[in-house]
């Protein structure tokens, strides 16, 4: 973030050399990406959660969760630095001096845009559905059962945090990925691009300044 606003702040003139530029374009991807698929595991936590609340600690442990919390950063990392090599290699023309534009091929931007928020997008859909149904059912089980009731009630609680943070999560970073998927279709048809780009990227990454703030407001555990 540091860079990218001394190169806004600079009128898109970039004084850190082409290695330095892909290197940064890479960690754009990856942290963003990483971000959001934490969000997608999340989501897929507290389904399992809220679906089976007293098996579910005997079946989250720490390595389990350890596995899921790797697997993001694995992901996130194959489709950020390694495309470094597909940058260069679909490139036709040679990166003008002090600049540092990200690449348009249009395969890598479907390909990267689909893994890294229209596929979690899904996800977190589709899981949120299912809680929603989960939620039914359950509130409708045996009363009698209380200690069943008030672990589902936590969980449930957590979903709602969650929740928010998924609407948040879409109100921020949806613009971003339209416009991206858009870039390299039709660059002409955004007006004003670089104000555009400007703006959309920087409303995806106040998505994760705006995380904590959601949960400290809502969750009395992340709080104390």
């Amino acid at each position: 973030m540091p860079f990218s606003a001394l190169y806004e702040v600079l009128g898109h003139t970039w004084f850190f050399g082409a290695e330095w530029c892909d290197v940064w374009r890479s960690l754009d991807v990856l942290f963003s990406t990483a971000s959001i698929l934490n969000l997608c595991v999340i989501s897929l936590d507290r389904y399992w959660a809220i679906t089976d609340p007293i098996a579910y600690p005997m079946r989250m442990t720490k390595v389990k969760s350890a596995i899921l919390i790797a697997g993001v950063w694995v992901c996130s990392s194959a489709i950020s630095f390694p495309a470094i090599a597909w940058w260069r290699a679909v490139r036709t023309s040679p990166i003008p001096a002090f600049k540092c534009p990200f690449t348009e091929h249009l395969g890598y931007l479907i390909f990267s845009s689909t893994i890294s928020f229209y596929l979690p997008l899904f996800v977190m859909l589709f899981t949120y559905f299912r809680i929603y149904r989960a939620a039914v059912a359950q509130t409708s089980k045996n009363f009698s059962l209380s200690r069943k009731l008030a672990k589902f009630a936590k969980e449930k609680k957590a979903a709602k945090t969650l929740g928010i943070v998924m609407g948040v999560f879409v109100i921020c970073w949806l613009p971003f990925f339209v416009v991206n998927l858009l870039s390299g279709f039709c660059i002409q048809c955004i007006s004003n691009e670089k104000i555009v780009l400007a703006v959309v990227t920087w409303l995806g990454w106040i998505n994760s300044s705006m995380n904590p703030v959601i949960y400290a407001c809502w969750s009395r555990d992340f709080r104390r």
